[in-house]
């Protein structure tokens, strides 16, 4: 289990700023501008994410053709869980593109 900072939630201002960014990501959307990318995305998920459900990676992943999609062992956090998350990330920014998590 992860520690959290001690004092993180009582920071001055941390209320206010969790609900505007909730608020900012209400009225933010570019899912119909998503098939004008042309540059390789991997778009990663945690296979237990609870707080990003994968439905919603598989959304992006059809909506982007130059997409791909790894499922890791883990959950919000899998990068931290999975150890062949961060090096197929590595891997995939240096242009190697290949995945070794499950491609969904």
């Amino acid at each position: 289990m992860l520690a959290i900072p001690a004092g993180s939630a009582a920071e001055p201002g941390a209320a206010i700023g969790a609900r505007r960014q909730i608020e900012a990501r209400q009225k933010h959307d570019t899912y119909s501008r998503l098939p004008q990318l042309r540059m390789p995305v991997l778009i990663c998920d945690g296979r237990y994410d609870g707080a990003a459900p994968v439905a919603n990676r598989e959304a992006l992943h059809r909506q982007i053709a130059t997409s791909r999609m790894a499922l890791f062992e883990g959950g919000h956090l899998f990068f931290a869980q999975d150890p062949r998350a961060f090096e197929d990330i590595i891997v995939f920014l240096n242009d190697g593109h290949v995945l070794r998590g499950t491609e969904a």
